[in-house]
């Protein structure tokens, strides 16, 4: 079984050209770690649609944090120090488990 690259899921999704993709992994040698950050550096790709691509590659849920804000209440339990040093954004909890 061939598991799909970025720049399958890229091209697939419509939001670069194949020529751009294969133009692009030629630039940065053939990195696929490279290729999305090369094409968002050239404008090419949004950082969400980069996210979403990697969320989609990597079989996680994509959630954008653009108009996201913090509940409150997560204050009272976690402090905020662990999440500067601990980079993540607690997103809701459910029981016992946080979704970060």
């Amino acid at each position: 079984m061939n598991k799909k690259t970025l720049a399958d899921l890229l091209i697939e999704s419509d939001f670069v050209a194949p020529e751009i993709v294969d133009r692009t992994l030629r630039r940065v040698g053939g990195s696929q770690r490279a290729l999305g950050q090369a094409l968002v550096d050239e404008q090419v790709l949004t950082e969400d649609q980069l996210a979403y691509s990697l969320a989609q590659l990597h079989g996680l849920r994509f959630q954008p944090l653009s108009e996201f804000r913090v509940d409150p209440r997560f204050y009272q339990n976690i402090p905020v120090e662990l999440m500067h040093r601990h980079p993540f954004v607690p997103v809701q909890q459910q029981g016992d488990l946080l979704t970060v």
